[in-house]
């Protein structure tokens, strides 16, 4: 009962790669990605629950949750063993469906995902000096101990925000069974590097270092993005 957009490129063929944005963006940054991979599977762009055109999930979801509606999804439009490409956010999304579900998928492949998740302190910290210090003061703090994701974010967001960071899924990593290729820029400064334990943990997976790829290298340097994917589609 969520209205959802998505777009699908060739069709026809037998085999299928869904394609999850990272927070903050949707499926149509991943459009140029997208008309460069290989013919041989079918694309789906889809949109996120409160991004682009798909509407927000009810209450305040978190990781179960977006997993359920991407679970609901793949059989709604009756996919068979679908490869499951995900970006940050959607990477978090996909690794906790291989996980639950080790049988769903042909093939994982994150690009520099969340999921394993650092303690931090600051906001701890934050609470005390927040008491003491002007509104004025407090508001510049947190805007630096903030993420520009949550930092920019609606209400809405925030509260779904609040829960995804500190959703982790380390102890999951070994239940993964499909076969999985993890991709992270050597550039990116947004999400803390884990692609070794990553690999390490899950049974079945490699690591590939996108050399000079920052965060988004799906828009900086899609062409080279896509050769990698291509790579881990083979």
């Amino acid at each position: 009962n969520t209205l959802t957009r998505y777009q699908i490129l060739n069709p026809n063929q037998s085999k299928t790669l869904l394609i999850l944005h990272g927070w903050g963006q949707s499926s149509s940054a991943w459009q140029i990605v997208a008309g460069l991979l290989s013919k041989n599977y079918s694309i789906i762009l889809l949109d996120l629950p409160g991004f682009g055109g798909t509407e927000h999930l009810a209450g305040s979801p978190s990781v179960p949750e977006y997993t359920q509606f991407i679970l609901d999804f793949i059989k709604k439009l009756g996919l068979k063993k679908p490869a499951i490409l995900g970006h940050s956010f959607g990477g978090q999304i996909a690794i906790n469906l291989a996980a639950k579900h080790p049988k769903l998928l042909s093939k994982l492949i994150p690009l520099s995902p969340a999921g394993i998740r650092n303690k931090n302190r600051s906001y701890k910290k934050f609470k005390f000096i927040k008491k003491i210090l002007p509104k004025a003061i407090t508001k510049l703090i947190l805007k630096q101990l903030s993420s520009i994701d949550y930092y920019n974010a609606t209400p809405k967001h925030k509260q779904i925000l609040k829960q995804i960071v500190v959703h982790d899924l380390t102890k999951k990593l070994s239940q993964i069974k499909s076969p999985a290729t993890i991709n992270w820029g050597s550039e990116d400064k947004e999400i803390p590097y884990h692609g070794k334990t990553m690999a390490n943990l899950i049974l079945n997976s490699n690591l590939v270092v996108l050399y000079g790829a920052d965060h988004n290298p799906h828009l900086k340097s899609p062409q080279n993005l896509a050769q990698a994917i291509n790579q881990n589609l083979k």
